[in-house]
């Protein structure tokens, strides 16, 4: 693939939209994308919604950003902001990132790629001309939809796989001297992260447990810690930007959900060399070798997660033979720049087969 400059018009001009706020998988996945094309040289904008943060990460890549409200469904602002980019310097590719941002597109923009997430729902996506799915259960949902498999493309998640410093732990007012397990998820009913506060409970009060993530169970979850009289040994840290930093912090990561459907919190955890205790179901299942890349431990089974926990960070020689196998395992299957170029052959692919660039006849 030959590399492009933003003079050039040897490649497509892409046109990120992206509408969500604050932190999150998704959010994470776009910018290690848009950066990513940038650093090959691909021409790049993006109209996302108000976020100085990743405002700063696009621009320094090199992308152009426009920030817009995408307050609600419907929000003629983002709209105009939409048709002023699309009209000024009509984009040959449109990537349409999750269901706000389907909605925000004006009709004469044609998105090119739709981004669903985990939740999407089919409805909101049949103007998309073509579906960029991350787990298989969201792809088989839209073909159940009726959506054609030619229009559906399952690609893996690029994570950050750079070594990265623990963050201190006296941060997160852990003692330095403490079994550490983190987590990392969206808060919600299905992330298990009730069993994984149980497994806690069941273990001695050196060990403590960093929750990075955010969602609507949070408030459950600490109501739960206090009742448990955990609260001085599990912190909610939030979405951050340096997860790595954290999961380099940890002596274990768990992944607590039955119901895991991208995995990607395994593999960042992988990427950083800790060893990987998770739930024997779902992706994790399907991702995990048990015993060498990991351990695997049955659904709703408190009991087994924390003697899995305590077997591990106690026996350091097994613990260090799971890291460096999961560390292997990320090296062979899911090393960012092999994913970043099955990224760049899909767009590239997909750019090469649209009629005219988006917006030339309106």
């Amino acid at each position: 693939m030959s590399p492009e400059t933003s003079q050039g018009d040897r490649g497509p001009k892409i046109l990120h939209v992206f509408g969500a706020s604050g932190e999150g998988p998704m959010g994470a996945f776009f910018e290690r994308l848009a950066t990513g094309l940038a650093a090959r040289g691909m021409d790049q904008r993006a109209v996302i919604r108000k976020d100085t943060a990743r405002a700063r990460v696009l621009a320094a890549a090199g992308l152009g950003v426009v920030e817009a409200p995408f307050s609600r469904q419907g929000d003629q602002a983002t709209r105009r902001v939409l048709r002023r980019e699309i009209r000024s310097t009509p984009p040959r590719f449109l990537v349409a990132w999750l269901a706000r941002a389907v909605h925000a597109v004006p009709a004469d923009g044609r998105i090119r790629l739709g981004v669903p997430g985990r939740d999407g729902a089919p409805d909101h996506f049949t103007d998309c001309a073509h579906l960029l799915f991350y787990d298989d259960a969201s792809a088989a949902a839209f073909q159940a939809a009726g959506f054609e498999p030619r229009r559906l493309h399952r690609l893996l998640p690029i994570v950050d796989g750079r070594p990265a410093g623990p963050i201190a732990r006296w941060e997160q007012r852990t003692p330095d001297n403490a079994w550490l397990i983190v987590t990392t998820s969206r808060l919600t009913q299905d992330s298990g992260l009730h069993l994984a506060l149980e497994a806690l409970d069941r273990l001695p009060e050196n060990f403590h447990l960093w929750i990075v993530g955010e969602g609507p169970e949070r408030a459950a979850l600490e109501s739960e810690a206090r009742a448990r009289a955990l609260d001085n040994r599990v912190r909610f840290v939030g979405w951050r930007r340096d997860v790595p930093r954290f999961l380099a912090a940890a002596d274990v990561y768990v992944s607590p959900s039955a119901k895991r459907r991208l995995g990607s919190g395994i593999i960042e955890a992988w990427a950083q060399a800790r060893p990987v205790i998770a739930i024997s179901a779902g992706r994790s299942a399907e991702l995990i070798d048990h015993g060498r890349t990991g351990v695997l431990v049955p659904p709703e089974g408190s009991a087994e997660l924390a003697q899995a926990i305590a077997a591990v960070v106690e026996n350091r020689p097994t613990a260090l033979q799971i890291a460096l196998a999961g560390r292997q395992a990320f090296e062979a299957g899911y090393a960012p720049a092999a994913v970043l170029e099955a990224h760049a052959q899909l767009v590239e692919r997909l750019a090469a087969d649209a009629d005219t660039p988006l917006g030339s006849s309106r």
